[in-house]
């Protein structure tokens, strides 16, 4: 398999087991990330030394998804060097928590730019090319969250809620050229790169909110400690997973990619109904107007 691939928010977490396990695979990866000349750089190097010892096609790219001409100036390099781009991975993301009361507009702006606005601007702008070539998979890296919600998340949920009906919107608005939208849905994985980001981006505590709100207050503490318990005993899922699953889609031809996977071993029974009803229903609504 030589396909072409670019993947957001390789620095850490699922971009970058997702870049190592494509290059594996035989993919061309371009493993882009932001900052790679600077807060990122030695994230860069260990990836970039890794595909060396792999000898594997692995290149690190600058793409910061908030900035328009860093994105046209990422896709241009890649279709310099390749000529072309099969496969966009929108995994670039990140979350925050806390109550509404104690959450400013701009944290949820900056939280809704990446992982909607960001999302969107790297696949309008890679669209182009898979179009002309009539072929392409766009793989956007939403959440269980993105189908029920968490107290206290409701920036987060609401972006993987937007990242939801955008991408089922593109499954049907990109088919007629040959372009495939797809979900995955990753479930609770504590890896420290989400759960440094969780906490660096959530508001400081306020203790006249806290109290009003009650027992809740104190589920930003209970939530880290149940996740510290799961590293420590290894009871959580593997990574691994979400790369498989973004894996078995590439291989997979196009028009047979469901619209939603669910890559949760604990969770997954809970959902794929639920996905699968609500993909009945959309067909349905979709037969009333078209």
């Amino acid at each position: 398999m030589n396909k072409v691939v670019l993947i957001t928010g390789c620095s850490s977490g699922f971009g970058e087991i997702t870049a190592k396990t494509l290059a594996l695979s035989g993919c061309t990866v371009y493993a882009s990330m932001r900052d790679m000349h600077g807060r990122n750089s030695i994230k860069a190097e260990a990836l970039n030394s890794w595909a060396q010892e792999k000898q594997v096609d692995l290149k690190t790219i600058e793409m910061d998804v908030v900035k328009e001409d860093s994105i046209q100036k990422g896709v241009e390099q890649i279709l310099s060097q390749s000529g072309t781009i099969d496969v966009l991975v929108n995994n670039a993301g990140w979350g925050g928590l806390g109550f509404i009361e104690t959450y400013s507009l701009a944290l949820a702006k900056e939280q809704f730019e990446v992982n909607v606005f960001g999302l969107f601007s790297v696949t309008k702008a890679v669209l182009p090319t898979m179009r002309k070539q009539h072929s392409g998979l766009i793989v956007n890296i939403s959440s269980i969250v993105g189908r029920a919600v968490f107290p206290m998340f409701s920036m987060y949920c609401g972006s993987k809620f937007a990242v939801e009906g955008m991408s089922q919107s593109w499954k049907y608005e990109l088919a007629p050229i040959g372009v495939d939208s797809v979900i995955v849905e990753p479930g609770i994985y504590p890896t420290t790169h989400f759960f440094e980001k969780l906490q660096s981006h959530s508001p400081g505590p306020d203790d006249v909110v806290n109290l009003d709100y009650g027992d809740l207050a104190n589920m930003p503490q209970a939530f880290g400690e149940k996740v510290a318990q799961m590293v420590e005993s290894g009871n959580f899922n593997d990574p691994q997973i979400v790369a498989d699953s973004i894996l078995k889609l590439i291989n997979t031809p196009f028009g047979e990619r469901p619209i939603r996977v669910v890559a949760d071993p604990m969770t997954e029974a809970l959902y794929e109904p639920y996905n699968d009803q609500a993909e009945a229903l959309q067909g349905k609504f979709l037969e009333m107007f078209l």
